[in-house]
């Protein structure tokens, strides 16, 4: 069954209603497409009520001001818990039903299940640790009484006390944007105090009412009639200045919009109330005391309101809410609109690419200074080679000292024999001399390089630190992060400074080392075939013969003499020769040496200047993603405004047809 509708405005009302589906679908998509699922999920909740044309009346108030006593006058029983005590601890809502039943409904879909009118209490109070323990499983109690007020899909909503505890009025604030219009009780001997006209404030702007009734109970406690009727004066003035106030401030005082919302809201409907002797009159059938009571008044008043004026009440309510919620989707459209525009401008980018061209000039200071230490480190270097002659013909010197030459050996097709094996021990010695010269050149270039590895350490850990934080900020972390530089260089396994400096030098040499003492080595050493040169003739034999052998004796040590001095001689030549050769080629190796460190940093450039190319191109493309975003929100923002306009159209049509 459908809610009634003013027969004149019958038409007027099923446009409304289509306009609002309509208005609803549309801003359904466009919550959940923003990804708003909670503001998706009310927009669905008021497309649905609409489409249901139930009108719910939430009764709402503070704690202890008699909500259930008046359901329960209305009813003609009592039938909801009330107490001296705070007493709700659950929604309970009151419907029609030609039987009386009571339908629990348990939170988190576990379930309902239908009990006795008597067995309420059991479910929805917290009057003992058992029963509020059982009421916090609870989502609402469905009440089903015969009672006329709820024919034409109407339900009323107890609510829990406000102010009660933290719990109680979150329940009460849940149910408030899904209701139609609320009734407010207030208690004679404390009207209308300042937490009921913040909560008249919520009411009216935060949850959408159009429509809230004030209802003052425990009026049988101002004896006096004129007590009671200045209570009520004072109510309505109270509310009257609580809502002007509330228009100034939302929509600036005497404009067209303060005009226009006061005409909606109307003028306070405020009703003075005794619930218990409303009550108690019923169920004695007291038609005195029932009149006393004034609910007969009340009644008389919903039964209009609930038959000529809750179709209209209820699209107004609808229409305010979906104004509401056009507000707030704007809202965050033009966050995200704005939100977009520093990400165009791509700030972060620009940050990161700065971050990296320092890197970049770091990473060729660092270069620059590596090559700085090679002149030093070869002027280090050089008195090894400037001794190599004297090293060298000391060697040679202990080598020919005790040459084995027979007297034999003068036959002169004997002696270039004599000669070769001379070269031959000679070449061995001074090979191993100069393999030992070589292995400390080496040495000594290794440790000139210690300087190089600790400016490479350096730069591998702001490096490792910089490109962390690119690769972090342009993306989400990668599953297999790249190998840091430093531990690629060996000087990340928790070794003190001079430690880690040795770890990245033996890393970064190591791999060169053999290739590295065979070229000193062949630096240092004499060139095969060096002393073929030296020709040595022995002395011919001269005297008589019976000094033949003195003469012999002569003549094997003037040939050790020759021979010594030829290859000495010779020695002396090649190494000289050669000097400037080797120093050229030390010069070279050096900087070799050098430059495996240098390369190490230089290769990093590509690395960044890639990171950089990286940023560049997300940088595009999410200055492109913004900028088709700050449309897409522009657009849909303009589409929002639309519907807003369309609904606080409507809902002024809608207060001047109620008012007609």
């Amino acid at each position: 069954m459908t809610m009634p509708a003013p027969p004149s405005s019958f038409v007027t009302y099923r446009q409304a209603e289509f306009a609002l589906v309509a208005g609803l679908e549309r801003l359904y998509a466009l919550a959940a497409g923003l990804g708003l699922s909670d503001l998706a999920r009310q927009v669905h909740e008021a497309r649905t009520r609409i489409e249901q044309h139930r009108f719910t009346i939430a009764v709402v108030g503070e704690f202890k001001r008699g909500k259930s006593t008046f359901i329960n006058a209305l009813l003609g029983q009592e039938i909801l818990p009330a107490d001296v005590a705070p007493t709700s601890a659950t929604l309970n809502r009151v419907t029609y039903g030609l039987k009386p039943a009571v339908k629990v409904v348990f939170k988190e879909g576990r379930g309902e299940h239908f009990v006795e009118i008597g067995q309420l209490a059991d479910y929805v109070t917290k009057l003992t640790p058992e029963a509020e323990a059982l009421a916090s499983t609870v989502e609402e109690a469905v009440v089903y009484y015969p009672v006329p007020f709820c024919k034409n899909n109407v339900d009323i909503i107890d609510t829990p006390g406000l102010s009660d505890d933290v719990a109680m009025t979150k329940v009460t604030l849940g149910i408030l944007s899904r209701v139609d219009a609320a009734i407010l009780v207030i208690l004679a001997t404390s009207p209308f105090s300042q937490s009921e006209a913040a909560f008249l404030e919520s009411l009216l702007l935060e949850y959408g009412l159009g429509s809230v009734l004030f209802v003052v109970t425990a009026i049988d406690r101002l004896p006096q009639p004129k007590d009671r009727d200045r209570i009520l004066s004072t109510v309505s003035d109270r509310v009257s200045s609580r809502i002007r106030q509330h228009a100034a401030v939302h929509f600036g005082d005497g404009t067209e919009a303060y005009h226009d919302y006061l005409r909606r809201v109307g003028e306070p409907r405020v009703f003075g109330i005794s619930g218990h002797d409303a009550l108690t009159g019923k169920v004695t059938h007291d038609g005195e005391l029932l009149a006393a009571s004034r609910l007969p008044e009340l009644e008389a008043f919903l039964e209009r309101f609930l038959t000529k004026e809750s179709a209209l009440v209820a699209l107004r309510t609808h229409t305010e809410r979906v104004v509401g919620i056009c507000e707030t989707l704007e809202k965050e459209t033009a966050r995200r609109r704005a939100a977009a525009v520093p990400a165009a401008s791509g700030a972060e980018a620009d940050s990161l690419d700065a971050l990296l061209r320092a890197l970049e000039w770091l990473a060729q200071d660092a270069a620059r200074r590596v090559d700085d230490l090679r002149p030093g480190a070869l002027e280090r270097l050089r008195p090894r080679l400037q001794a190599l002659p004297e090293v060298l013909r000391g060697a040679a010197e202990k080598a020919l000292e005790r040459l084995d030459v027979q007297a034999a050996d003068l036959e002169p097709d004997r002696v270039p024999g004599v000669l070769a094996a001379c070269r031959a021990r000679l070449d061995e010695r001074l090979q191993m001399v100069s393999a030992q010269v070589a292995q400390g050149v080496y040495e000594e270039l290794t440790a000139q390089c210690r300087p190089a590895a600790e400016e490479l350490l350096v730069f591998a850990g702001t490096f490792d630190r910089v490109m962390a934080h690119a690769r972090s900020a342009l993306a989400p972390p990668s599953k297999t992060p790249p190998l840091p530089m430093v531990a690629r260089l060996g000087g990340d396994h928790g070794f003190e400074r001079r430690a880690a400096v040795e770890a990245v030098l033996h890393t970064t040499l190591d791999e060169s080392a053999p290739l590295r003492r065979t070229a000193l080595t062949e630096l240092l050493s004499l060139p095969r075939g060096w002393a073929d040169g030296v020709e040595i003739r022995a002395v011919q034999p001269s005297g008589p013969k019976f000094a033949r052998k003195a003469v012999d004796l002569y003549r094997v040590e003037k040939l050790k003499s020759d021979v010594k001095a030829g290859l000495l001689r010779e020695l002396a030549l090649q190494v000289e020769k050669s000097m400037s050769a080797r120093d050229q080629a030390l010069g070279r190796e050096v900087a070799d040496t050098f430059s495996v460190f240098g390369r190490e940093i230089e290769q990093t450039l590509e690395k960044i200047g890639e990171q950089r190319e990286e940023i560049r191109t997300k940088r595009q493309k999410r200055a492109a993603a913004a900028e088709q975003e700050g449309r897409r929100m522009e657009e849909m923002g303009h589409e929002i405004r639309g519907i807003r306009d369309r609904s606080q159209v409507l809902a002024r049509e809608l207060s001047a047809l109620g008012a007609a």
